[in-house]
């Protein structure tokens, strides 16, 4: 039904690595040229690890275009600066496709996964998305009642703990790729 299962995983690997040099990105900010160079190379190792998948799934090739209409938003919200109204309709087009690439790669592995016969794995898939998707909207509707006064106070801790969640959806991800990628290698 689907394709190889050994290119899926491949290109879950790669996007596995992605996100860790994502997070070394984060992590050297503060350092400039260093920060920016391991940012652009977890872009392009994420793009790369989409692509390689592609073919097995035709969710990773939604992924793949969702993941560059998330980068263009990105880069357009960065050149507009980070306030005003169309930084801030950028910004939410932002999450809305960052979680529609997270939904896409978690259903793909998860299909894949299902057909190979390893559904305890698959069902994880099913989990980060929906961690996901609960965090992106609580976002949203936050981001939107903090301009609300009285109303900013409260959305601003729920933002807070909507944070922790998304870490910990974060966390949640990185350990699915990794064994989706090893269990269809």
């Amino acid at each position: 039904m689907y394709g190889d299962y050994a290119l899926a995983g491949k290109g879950l690997k790669t996007l596995f690595l992605s996100e860790i040099v994502g997070l070394i990105a984060t992590v050297l900010s503060g350092v400039a040229l260093v920060g920016s160079l391991a940012g652009l190379a977890g872009l392009i190792l994420g793009l790369v690890g989409l692509h390689t998948a592609s073919p097995t799934h035709p969710y990773f090739k939604n992924a793949f275009f969702t993941s560059v209409g998330n980068i263009v938003a990105n880069f357009l919200g960065t050149l507009l600066g980070e306030s005003g109204f169309f930084s801030g309709i950028l910004s939410i087009c932002s999450g809305i496709l960052g979680l529609l690439t997270v939904y896409y790669v978690c259903m793909a592995a998860s299909h894949l996964l299902s057909a190979k016969g390893d559904q305890a794995c698959a069902d994880k898939g099913g989990t980060v998305w929906k961690l996901y998707a609960v965090c992106t909207l609580v976002s949203i509707v936050c981001a939107v009642l903090v301009l609300v006064p009285i109303i900013n106070i409260a959305a601003a801790l729920l933002l807070i703990i909507v944070a922790l969640v998304m870490f910990v959806a974060g966390i949640l991800y990185l350990v699915f790729l990794y064994q989706a990628s090893q269990s269809l290698q």
